[in-house]
């Protein structure tokens, strides 16, 4: 029981005061500075937060184009970012030569082994810009393009290293191939993300993290996991699991990319402390981790205490109650006890087993299904 307290209050402390000291800087930041740019001139670096351009709060592409609308090559430009929750203005003086196009390409993640993509080039770590000529924008651009292409198109893809600041691209020539299954549907072989965005006016290649929506999003968690609502029950139900499921599954989730692990390095940089944190400075960060970790950390040896195995308490407590229902059914107190014992041990040795399979199983299950064919 102490353990479950524990978690609550250190759950309490986390959702509550603690996120509530904490407040976004930006969602985008800065991931690549084209060589010998302006922006490079002017001071901004790699890891700093975009905040503002020319007066203008920037979070995502639209803003971006919004900002920039009215900005020509030659112009000058008042960029303020943060770096390690340091605000500052930079004052950027565009090339005459900068190309005026933003546009959030796709990042190859990997490519299919003697796959069309494969044959004519296409490597991991490639960023795909231009599909015959045309900038795509984002994941979604890239479909819609792809999507009206038939088996045995050719299409030029404009296409540069992700960790290349030259500014240099490359045209590759790719003939698409046909989808194994489905002859009408043209094939590749690559598997992509969303690319960086990249800001031609400035040089620059941004990353964007929604971290005022993520922040916004942790804060609700404990109001999602008793948001029951009379008039829509599976709704509500089906709201209140995924909220539990991803309190009980965060850490686990965040070495996929999703869920929350703590505020790590990089996650930093997208926040800072507010408020009555503020004075604090990033000891904010720490005192949000530990409390994250004791929540979470005694939530589930507090469960793992309420097993009916020995030595744990949940085992302690089954025999103490195994007596008295015994006892209720007049059994002997000789026989009962030696009884309780077998069965606690019984349980005891199927709770460890159930955990050495589970993570010994994956190992050899191929092994077993072989003997087997």
């Amino acid at each position: 029981m102490s353990n479950f307290c524990v978690a609550l209050i250190a759950a309490m402390l986390f959702f509550g005061p603690v996120l509530g000291g904490i407040q976004p800087i930006g969602n985008l930041q800065i991931m690549g500075i084209d060589d010998g740019s302006a922006s490079l001139d002017s001071g901004l670096m790699n890891e700093m937060v975009l905040i503002s351009i020319n007066g203008q709060k920037v979070t995502d592409t639209e803003s971006v184009d919004r900002a920039l609308s009215a900005v020509s090559p030659g112009d000058t430009v008042d960029v303020r970012a943060s770096y390690q929750r340091t605000s500052q203005d930079y004052i950027v003086h565009i090339s005459p030569s900068a190309e005026n196009v933003n546009y959030a390409g796709i990042l190859i993640t990997s490519v299919v082994a003697g796959a069309p993509a494969e044959t004519a080039g296409i490597k991991p770590g490639m960023i795909i810009s231009k599909v015959n000529g045309e900038y795509i924008n984002g994941m979604q651009g890239f479909f819609d393009v792809m999507s009206i292409k038939s088996p045995g198109d050719t299409v030029v893809f404009t296409a540069k290293e992700s960790n290349d600041t030259s500014g240099a691209t490359s045209d590759i020539e790719i003939v698409l191939g046909a989808t194994p299954g489905n002859e009408t549907r043209p094939y590749m072989g690559i598997y992509y993300s969303a690319g960086p965005l990249y800001i031609g006016l400035l040089g620059i290649s941004v990353g964007e993290f929604n971290a005022e929506g993520y922040l916004s999003f942790l804060k609700s968690l404990p109001s999602l996991m008793v948001s029951f609502n009379p008039s829509d029950l599976r709704g509500s139900f089906a709201t209140m699991l995924s909220a539990w499921f991803f309190i009980l599954m965060m850490p686990f989730l965040s070495l996929m990319g999703e869920g929350f692990g703590g505020f790590s390095g990089v996650m930093m940089a997208f926040f800072e402390p507010a408020g009555w944190a503020e004075p604090f400075g990033i000891g904010i960060f720490w005192a949000a981790n530990l409390l994250f970790w004791v929540a979470w950390l005694n939530f589930y040896v507090g469960l793992f205490n309420c097993l009916p195995a020995l030595p744990l308490d949940g085992g302690h407590l089954f025999r103490t109650y195994f007596l008295k229902a015994a006892e209720k059914f007049n059994m002997e107190r000789k026989k009962a006890v030696r009884l309780s014992v077998r069965v606690s041990g019984y349980l005891t040795a199927f709770i460890f087993l159930s955990f050495v399979i589970m993570f010994v199983w994956p190992h050899l299950s191929s092994f077993f299904f072989g003997l087997f064919g």
